[in-house]
């Protein structure tokens, strides 16, 4: 991905500017490709999710959200030396070398304000570059979000596969019981004892209803 100038680069252009200009663009662009390499990865492991394909996704989800924390703290690093030259008008305004090369008098200590606060084409150029890196960055946090949104319906369904996998065996252990209580009485029914029953008309009906009314 090509970054944009953020300079009219005409022979009017410090050359000191266009030196920084092309560290940041290097920069930005080498994390952009880096960021547009991830795109892809990211919709093919989140599509293996979605089939089920969990091992082979679970290795390609720990390598990306790896990667994807490494391009975030590269770019929140460079965001943060940007806004620290951007909050200090003295450096932005000792970065312009050929006003200083130019007009010495005017940069030695103590430095006038009026100086110090000339410095709108340093101002313009760190501030693109720090919207760049935003851009960059917001990138990285969609793709996160988007594991992240996938990985929860992910641990849903499995919640719910469970959940039926429990049903079912729950049922499967009620009628375990059930079979298992049937043995109990004709065990109990089949022992070789005297317990009153065995002249009886109705006893085999009596047991057979309970029976049927357990089951």
């Amino acid at each position: 991905m090509e970054i944009p100038s953020a300079l009219d680069h005409d022979r009017s252009t410090p050359f000191e500017l266009n030196a920084i200009e092309a560290i940041l663009s290097t920069v930005s662009t080498i994390i952009s490709e880096e960021c547009a390499k991830l795109e892809p990865i990211v919709s093919d492991t989140l599509q293996a999710l979605h089939v089920n394909n969990l091992h082979y996704a679970q290795d390609r989800l720990k390598f990306v959200k790896n990667t994807i924390d490494a391009e975030s703290t590269r770019i929140e690093t460079m965001k943060n030396a940007v806004l620290e030259v951007l909050d200090d008008d003295v450096d932005m305004a000792m970065m312009q070398l050929s006003k200083i090369r130019n007009q010495p008098s005017l940069y030695t200590i103590p430095i006038s304000q009026e100086v110090i606060e000339d410095h709108d084409n340093v101002e313009i150029l760190l501030e693109a570059y720090l919207q760049s890196f935003s851009t960059l960055q917001t990138k990285l946090q969609v793709l996160d979000q988007q594991i992240d949104n996938t990985e929860e319906s992910v641990i849903l369904k499995l919640d719910l596969a469970r959940n039926r996998l429990l049903k079912v065996d729950t049922m499967i252990a009620v009628v375990s019981c059930g079979f298992a209580f049937g043995s109990m009485v004709a065990g109990l029914f089949g022992m070789n004892l005297r317990n009153g029953s065995e002249d009886s008309n109705a006893a085999f009906v009596w047991v057979g209803c309970v029976m049927q009314a357990r089951f």
